[in-house]
């Protein structure tokens, strides 16, 4: 067990007893004591060991805000951004920048393809079918007129003029139909398709029975035949009509789901673009204090340095430029201690 202890000059002192590191106590001393009024010391004691760290908050700028998101961007910058150079601060910045971009220009282009992908269903599939579906009801109506004509034409001469519009529109049907058969469909469709050859086998098998008996000279026969083939005619039109409403109706789904897609689209645009400009404020923010901070330290040591002040602890932190500007400026403070120290020596003398 840990025995952590923290004070501070207005003796308030508290004691605890965790097993959480040392690190998490000194982030609260940073965030609630100023440097002003605080002097922090930590001591941990284990089995054998006795560890003192003593003016922590001093080698700790983070510690003039009180707030614990500059704490967070101080611990980032001093033991992440300051242990690369500049431009490689730089660099990975813009990488970052750009990978963002290219991550919210792709979930742009990726809904933008997801819409044209509904859209395509319902112009290149729903529309073709409900318009083939509409030849094959049209055809179906004018084969069913000619034959309503040949039970009613009492000249001859004229049945092969109806009979050829009942084979030219059967053609027509003919084709539409097999182009509609030949089109990708859902389960339901199959279904509905299904039905469709089913009634039209029925309702094409009895109206040529009233054409054969039409035919045969049968006229009685072909007008009570063509009675119960009325029947069948209006159920294979209303499978017909059923495809139509089917297909109109997935048309729609495919319609709000394009949307639906749209809309993510833009939500997905807005925030990636709120996203981008949050990292680029931090990253800003970031880099901007990782290159002011240690410059305005290395000016403080210059102006001390100039004013005669070779006490001051230099310390550098990171391998950056103004780290190694940081390291020199100690050097050079060491160096003219010593060329003082050795002066005032030979003068004692």
């Amino acid at each position: 067990m840990h025995d952590i202890s923290l004070t501070h000059v207005h003796n308030s002192a508290f004691h605890v007893r965790n097993t959480r590191t040392v690190t998490q106590l000194f982030f609260v001393g940073m965030t609630y004591f100023p440097a002003s009024k605080c002097h922090c010391a930590i001591s941990v004691n284990t089995h054998q060991a006795n560890v003192c760290i003593a003016d922590i908050l001093a080698t700790t700028p983070a510690r003039r805000t009180g707030s614990a998101s500059f704490i967070a961007c101080e611990i980032l910058m001093q033991h992440v951004l300051l242990k690369f150079r500049v431009n490689q601060r730089l660099s990975a910045a813009f990488a970052a920048l750009i990978l963002i971009t290219l991550i919210i220009a792709g979930s742009g282009v990726w809904a933008l393809v997801a819409t044209k992908q509904k859209l395509d269903v319902i112009v290149e599939e729903n529309m073709v079918k409900i318009r083939l579906s509409t030849d094959m009801l049209d055809a179906n109506a004018q084969v069913v007129a000619a034959v309503q004509g040949l039970l009613l034409e009492d000249d001859v001469a004229s049945y092969d003029g109806y009979l050829q519009r009942v084979r030219r529109f059967r053609e027509t049907y003919d084709r539409s139909r097999d182009a509609l058969y030949a089109m990708p469909a859902t389960a339901e469709g199959e279904q509905i398709l299904q039905q469709i050859k089913e009634s039209r086998s029925a309702a094409r098998a009895l109206i040529q029975t009233v054409i054969d008996s039409n035919a045969a000279g049968d006229m009685t026969a072909a007008r009570a035949h063509f009675e119960d083939a009325e029947a069948a005619i209006d159920q294979w039109q209303s499978s017909i009509r059923n495809n139509i409403a089917f297909q109109q109706t997935d048309s729609d789904r495919a319609y709000a789901d394009a949307e639906l897609q749209t809309r993510r689209g833009k939500a997905l645009l807005i925030v990636g673009a709120t996203v981008a400009m949050l990292i680029s404020a931090l990253l800003a923010l970031l880099i901007t204090r990782s290159l002011t901070v240690p410059l305005r330290e290395a000016i403080a040591c210059a102006d001390r340095i100039a004013g005669g002040d070779l006490t001051a602890k230099i310390t550098p932190i990171g391998n950056d430029e103004a780290a190694d500007l940081l390291r020199s400026m100690a050097n050079m403070q060491q160096r003219l201690s010593a060329l003082i120290n050795a002066q005032r020596e030979l003068s004692t003398r």
